[in-house]
């Protein structure tokens, strides 16, 4: 498998905060999901906006596909990375068919294809097609939460960030999320990094699992490495409720 996405030393500093990413490097390969976690602050976020320029590092290169983002137009770049964050920010004056096909009308995709990939995405993401003319506030919110995933994969990126994105729903919802995000990613082999606070659902859901701390890599490995062989006392402790439940 190639790296899609490559972390090239970077290094992220801001003058206001002593919070700083040093010398981080990272190869994401094609078709992984990749799950990152760690202590709130620890930078998750933030390598994750990165990879479509909403930050951009004080100095290194990210690569996506071999070509410096650097070097990318951020518009174009963005709109050919999928997007999925807590709470979906769906716009609210919008029908869920308009919503979903924001982007694809964006890139001047044809009527055609646009209405073709609405239908094929509120079809994958689990919802009735009778939905697409109601407004997201006529959803619940795990509905929205799936009408956001299909908006970010509507314009078929070849990558998805997630931030997030099923930590305000309730846990049976979440639990049918994760699952479908599983199904979608086996139907497309598309690239996720998905950021989460929950380690069985970073465990769950990760090909690999990017344990974080303080701006910095405390583990990167599959989710089996990670739960029989944590290399730090950090990551050990991040694992003891997961041991726990698995004892019982």
């Amino acid at each position: 498998m190639s790296a899609v996405i490559e972390f090239k030393d970077i290094n992220k500093h801001y003058d206001d905060s002593d919070f700083s990413i040093d010398n981080f490097n990272l190869d994401v390969e094609e078709g992984d999901i990749v799950t990152i976690i760690g202590t709130s602050g620890c930078g998750k976020t933030t390598v994750l906006k990165m990879i479509n320029g909403l930050i951009e590092p004080s100095s290194g290169e990210i690569f996506i596909n071999g070509s410096p983002i650097s070097n990318a137009d951020v518009v174009e770049l963005r709109r050919g990375i999928g997007y999925a964050i807590q709470g979906t920010l769906l716009f609210p004056h919008l029908t869920i068919r308009d919503n979903i096909a924001y982007v694809p009308n964006l890139i001047n995709e044809s009527n055609e294809k646009i209405e073709s990939d609405v239908l094929k995405w509120i079809n994958i993401v689990g919802l009735d097609e009778s939905l697409l003319e109601r407004y997201p506030h006529e959803l619940s919110g795990g509905q929205q939460q799936r009408v956001g995933i299909a908006r970010a994969l509507a314009a078929s990126p070849k990558i998805l960030l997630m931030d997030e994105p099923f930590s305000a729903v309730d846990e049976i919802t979440r639990n049918q999320l994760q699952k479908e995000l599983k199904q979608i990613h086996e139907k497309t082999g598309i690239t996720i990094l998905f950021v989460t606070h929950d380690i069985g659902e970073a465990l769950y859901l990760g090909d690999k699992v990017l344990v974080m701390k303080d701006g910095a890599i405390e583990q990167y490995d599959t989710p089996r490495n990670v739960l029989r062989h944590p290399k730090t006392e950090f990551v050990d402790k991040l694992l003891e409720r997961t041991k726990i439940i698995d004892q019982k």
